[in-house]
């Protein structure tokens, strides 16, 4: 399940990647990592960090990014607990 709210998200950064020109980003809470992936792969971000507080989902993102990205630009996938 993604949520209407990444879709968009990841939509308006394939439109427009200049928004995240240089800018170091988080996905808090991130499910399947989509709008990290996307952020990653697709604009100039000078890092980005995906981050769940669930253990299987954190490895589930790690094979996406495994599977999906190219080489380029800085990017992690961590564990958080935000409670």
């Amino acid at each position: 399940c993604v949520w209407v709210s990444v879709s968009l998200s990841a939509d308006l950064l394939l439109h427009d990647p200049s928004l995240t020109e240089g800018r170091r980003l988080i996905e808090l809470g991130a499910g399947v990592g989509l709008a990290g992936l996307v952020t990653a792969d697709c604009t100039n971000a000078a890092s980005v960090v995906i981050t769940d507080g669930n253990q299987e989902v954190v490895k589930y993102i790690r094979h996406n990014v495994e599977a999906t990205l190219r080489d380029g630009g800085e990017l992690s996938v961590q564990l958080i607990s935000l409670f």
